[in-house]
C-alpha cells in the first residue's frame, strides 16, 4: 500500500502517482501513463524484434 510517509518512491507507477497526488490530480492517472508507456514500448520491441528476427 502506497502512503505518504516521507520514503522516496523506487517504481516509476509509484513515482508518477505520488507527482499528480501532490499536484492534487488523481494518483491513478500517473499508474495509467506509465502503463501505457511500457504497453507501447514492449509493442515497439516486438516489432522490431519479429522484422528484423527473420
Amino acid at each position: 500500500r502506497l502512503t505518504p510517509d516521507g520514503e522516496t518512491p523506487i517504481a516509476d507507477a509509484a513515482k508518477l502517482y505520488w507527482v499528480f497526488v501532490r499536484s492534487r490530480q488523481p494518483g491513478i492517472l500517473g499508474v495509467m501513463i506509465t502503463m501505457l508507456l511500457y504497453i507501447l514500448l514492449f509493442i515497439i520491441s516486438a516489432l522490431i524484434l519479429y522484422l528484423y528476427g527473420l
